[in-house]
């Protein structure tokens, strides 16, 4: 297993290489990160190329046992790119340039700028690509924005859009611009996104495109590296529920996925365990969906190392952090971990933006904890690395949807991501594990799919979920999906569209919940409140499962299910407050489907399996702050060394991992 940090040398003297140097290695750590923000320092003018200084950080690096993963540097432009071709500068939405000085501040649309990342990606490769010690390559860093809109990439878009629609007269049928006189005669008249409301359609398309420009800019890089670096693997840095790219297309070229994982971010995680957990739920999701998007184990490309800030800092990692975070990663799928950064810098932005090592430079006790927790995830390595994640639950995640619902929330209280956690919180409390998948993808391994605000659905989309529930599989899907087509346009069809034959039901009419006034809802004798959003459902061949009690809703239903071929259609048509409302209704759409559980767990305690040939292995984590009994499956306890079974005493924020033997 990788384990090491994210090192920049050309921050510090040279004569510090080597202390640095000894120090990972006695720490443990055999592998590094470097060079994805050092742009101007290999290529200080145009086409003049200095790596002299990174082969004598590789080599120290070697000398003691640590290899290199090198990143392409086209995060970050050097000043002399920004002055020459002032072309390759974003434009924001009011038509101004972004002013030179910060990061990803490039248009990846601009031809100038795709030539001189081809030309610095490709001068590395030619030059590290037989190094032995350099073992593969990140692509640029923390692909996404911006989002631009210069003359370049209006003409793109322009192109873009008549490639797709093929007449200009299609595309004024599709998005249907005879509202408000907007129908266009040639494809040069249509705009670009405007600063406030425009047409739906647009605005989607726009997205569409933003995120083809990012991943066609990336294959170009991938493309020279492995023309050049046959041996070497590819990997990317992507940022969890980030959703300004269509991450599928993006992990798509590359050998597998990386992800940047600040824990303690600064979006409050502080307080009680149970914050605590809920942030760890977060990531325990973000891991999985990581995972999901090549159905591949992951790595961390960066991990909380301690304090994080620019202008102000936030929290910092408590003792055991970095073993419990880093064992939580390791059981969802992650096969390499790298702590971000090895030292804090002195320099710049990121001087709060806190490493393994203070600004001193000195060991203390964040290097100690990192050691340790290298030295137990490198025992763990001879059983994990490989080890599959085998979920028969998957939760649709499609990132047209959550453009759709940026460019209309249907309620201001409304969040994509705190729904799907909602339904992934109720299996992570039974320790069932989970996949995401797209909404055309095969359904076939799984027995249980979610189809949380699956707000665009075609014929194709509709296709699958119909084979799916026939051949016996259970669907879960939650208001407002089905409601558009592909082009951001509502069906000509009543509610929920092409589902209203699996789910049984209708819906006419519908609304968005005052946060004032809430609605209760029966379900299985237990009163639970509705919010947010509000489908009203009509039965037609489903059963209701609850009802609204509010008088005015009586005739309506809240949750029904529908036999439909060998399979059940669940419908769920609101959002509830309570966590327990979850809870049973996955409890419920779990019977008889032969999924595996091991809960209700104890609050706070996460189960997590990956299955390695005859042997699983079980990651069994308290997230609390008090000792916690658990029933463990019997087995060797991997950190320990001992052999468990039945009811294990956890201690506080405490992780074990148990290797059971498949019969």
């Amino acid at each position: 297993m990788y384990i090491g940090a994210d090192y920049y040398p050309e921050h510090w003297p040279k004569e510090r290489w080597a202390t640095d140097a000894k120090l990972m290695k006695e720490a443990g750590f055999n592998i590094v990160r470097m060079a994805e923000f050092a742009w101007a320092k290999m290529e200080p003018y145009e086409g003049q190329y200095d790596f002299s200084w990174l082969d004598e950080a590789i080599e120290i690096l070697a000398d003691n046992g640590v290899k290199t993963i090198l990143g392409t540097p086209t995060g970050c432009m050097p000043a002399w790119v920004a002055l020459k071709y002032p072309e390759v500068i974003a434009v924001d939405k009011t038509g101004h340039k972004t002013p030179y000085g910060n990061r990803k501040d490039n248009c990846s649309t601009s031809l100038s700028y795709r030539l001189l990342g081809q030309k610095i990606v490709r001068a590395m490769a030619e030059h590290f690509g037989h190094n032995d010690n350099v073992i593969g390559w990140q692509t640029d860093n923390e692909l996404g924005g911006p989002n631009c809109y210069c003359d370049t990439c209006k003409l793109a878009w322009q192109e873009w859009l008549e490639e797709k629609y093929k007449t200009i007269d299609e595309l004024n049928e599709r998005w249907g611009t005879v509202f408000w006189s907007h129908t266009y005669r040639d494809f040069n008249q249509v705009p670009l996104p405007k600063r406030d409301s425009s047409n739906p359609s647009l605005e989607l398309d726009y997205c569409r495109f933003h995120s083809r420009q990012v991943v066609s800019f990336q294959k170009e890089h991938i493309d020279i590296l492995k023309e050049i670096c046959k041996d070497k693997f590819i990997t990317h840095n992507f940022m969890g529920f980030y959703d300004n790219i269509d991450y599928y297309a993006l992990a798509e070229n590359l050998d597998f996925v990386s992800w940047d994982y600040y824990y303690n971010g600064s979006w409050g995680n502080t307080g009680s365990w149970k914050n605590r957990f809920s942030r760890y739920n977060s990531g325990a999701a973000a891991n999985d969906l990581m995972r999901s998007l090549k159905n591949k184990n992951f790595w961390i490309m960066e991990n909380s190392a301690g304090p994080l800030g620019w202008e102000c800092y936030g929290r910092n990692l408590r003792p055991g952090e970095f073993k419990h975070m880093s064992l939580q990663n390791a059981a969802h799928g992650a096969d390499g971990q790298i702590w971000f950064r090895w030292r804090t810098s002195r320099f710049g932005t990121e001087q709060y933006w806190h490493g393994i090592l203070g600004h001193d430079g000195l060991p203390g006790r964040r290097y100690n904890e990192a050691a340790a927790t290298g030295a137990i995830l490198q025992k763990l390595s001879p059983y994990i690395n490989g080890a599959e994640t085998i979920a028969k639950v998957a939760i649709m995640l499609s990132y047209e949807d959550r453009w759709a619902l940026k460019i209309q929330k249907n309620s201001n209280n409304f969040d994509y991501e705190k729904h799907i956690m909602k339904y992934y919180k109720a299996f992570s409390k039974l320790g069932v594990d989970v996949d995401f998948v797209r909404p055309t993808q095969d359904l076939s391994k799984y027995k249980l799919v979610i189809m949380p605000t699956v707000y665009i659905v075609t014929e194709e989309i509709a296709s699958n979920v119909k084979s799916f529930v026939e051949d016996g599989g259970v669907l879960i899907s939650t208001f407002r999906t089905g409601v558009k087509d592909s082009c951001n346009v509502p069906h000509a069809l009543t509610l929920p569209g092409l589902l209203r034959e699996i789910t049984g039901i209708k819906i006419e009419e519908y609304e968005a919940i005052d946060p004032d006034n809430l609605y209760e809802v029966e379900m299985d004798n237990s009163t639970f409140t509705a919010e947010i959003l509000s489908d009203w459902i009509i039965p037609e061949s489903a059963k209701v499962l609850a009802n609204y009690t509010d008088k005015d809703l009586s005739d309506y239903a809240t949750l029904t299910v529908n036999n439909f071929g060998q399979g059940r259609a669940y419908y769920v048509g609101t959002s509830f407050v309570e966590e327990e409302a979850y809870d049973k209704l996955i409890e419920l759409a779990l019977k008889g489907s032969g999924i595996k559980t091991f809960g209700p767990l104890p609050e706070g305690v996460e189960i997590t399996t990956r299955i390695n040939y005859d042997y699983s292995c079980y990651f069994i984590i308290n997230h609390t702050d008090e000792i916690t009994s658990v029933e463990v499956p019997a087995g060797l306890e991997l950190i320990s060394g001992k052999e468990v079974s039945g009811v294990f005493n956890l201690g506080p924020r405490d992780v074990i991992v148990v290797k059971h033997q498949i019969m």
